[in-house]
């Protein structure tokens, strides 16, 4: 009856032995996947962060561009506009000043 009782403890410790290693195997395994899933994730993060600054810097870019185009089309229109004013201004003031006789000679 002694002899029983100390092989039925000695399996119970070799099984309990066996079942801690079993779950130290397994505390290791996980630790290692959550560490690379961790890893790929902050590389993720780090793409992530890479692919926003690329586009707000083309966002920048087409911002600058269309603002350049933009300034440069109404120096465009005010160039245009100052000419067709100029244009005939010019003509009627030569006259209005030949015609009050500002000149001895006229043109």
């Amino acid at each position: 009856m002694l002899l029983n009782k100390s092989i039925e403890q000695a399996t119970l410790e070799v099984e309990e032995e066996h079942e801690l290693e079993h779950i130290r195997k397994y505390k290791y395994v996980y630790h290692k996947r959550r560490q690379a899933e961790d890893a790929d994730w902050h590389q993720e993060v780090k793409r992530e962060i890479q692919r926003i600054k690329a586009k707000n810097q083309a966002l920048r870019n087409a911002r600058e561009k269309q603002e350049k185009q933009f300034k440069t089309i109404q120096k465009l229109q005010c160039l245009n506009l100052a000419k067709s004013f100029l244009a005939t201004n010019f003509k009627k003031s030569m006259q209005f000043l030949a015609d009050k006789n500002h000149w001895r000679d006229t043109f």
